[in-house]
């Protein structure tokens, strides 16, 4: 569950398929597409999260290594966000 203030609680379900969050685990971005979708059922983050940590940190990650709030936030910082 996120919080948009310390007053309101929401939380958004996935009603196609409730086994999906809503958010990516690691990055906390909308899961927007059926890559994202793909790359939650394997490695339980968004498909940018798989080719930016999973896919170069794999033995670590199967190992339960996740990457930093820094490392996480470099790669927000990096990726393109279109807006429709």
């Amino acid at each position: 569950m996120r919080m948009l203030s310390p007053l309101i609680r929401y939380q958004i379900v996935n009603e196609s398929h409730p086994e999906i969050p809503a958010f990516c685990p690691v990055c906390e971005v909308v899961i927007a597409s059926s890559m994202d979708e793909d790359a939650i059922s394997s490695v339980n983050c968004c498909r940018e999260c798989e080719t930016s940590f999973f896919e170069v940190n794999r033995e670590k990650w199967q190992n339960g290594w996740r990457p930093s709030r820094d490392e996480i936030k470099s790669s927000l910082n990096s990726r393109l966000f279109i807006v429709q």
